[in-house]
């Protein structure tokens, strides 16, 4: 039986970094929709739609055709709402899913470092309102969840 693995945090705080170390078979990612052939980031938020459906098709692909793998989910997943279909489709299909939150102190300096370490250039204000909807967020007790907490680096 397979694993998922669903990082969850705001932009830059360290969820890409961490899963990298999980060593993936398969990480999918709605940033990877954004990515051009000539690896460059070209976010367009009005296809942020698109984004996520792209990245749920192919772990719902990873699903049904892999086996007994590692595949990790790198969005910020900051809601039950955008986490759960990860884990009903694992559920669905007999995959051990455990949900990881990369967590970082909720203080302006911590959001404004996060805005300034983030990949995609993410502002302080979104990353914020990232933070308030994970920090006020309450997971099924049921679903299999802990929280890492990333040490500040600048």
């Amino acid at each position: 039986m397979g694993q998922v693995k669903i990082l969850s945090g705001v932009s830059g705080s360290g969820k890409s970094t961490f899963g990298r170390g999980l060593r993936a078979d398969l990480t999918v990612s709605a940033d990877d929709f954004f990515v051009t052939s000539d690896n460059k980031y070209n976010f367009d938020p009005s296809k942020l739609g698109q984004a996520h459906a792209a990245c749920f098709r192919e772990y719902i692909h990873a699903l049904t055709n892999l086996g007994d793998t590692l595949v990790v989910v790198d969005n910020t997943n900051t809601t039950e709402s955008e986490i759960s279909p990860y884990v009903l489709g694992a559920s669905a299909f007999g995959w051990n899913v455990e949900i990881i939150t990369i967590s970082v102190p909720n203080t302006k300096e911590m959001v404004e470092l996060c805005a300034k370490r983030n990949a995609h250039n993410v502002p302080a204000n979104v990353i914020q309102a990232q933070m308030s909807r994970l920090v006020n967020r309450k997971l099924p007790p049921w679903w299999n969840h802990r929280t890492v907490s990333m040490v500040a680096h600048g």
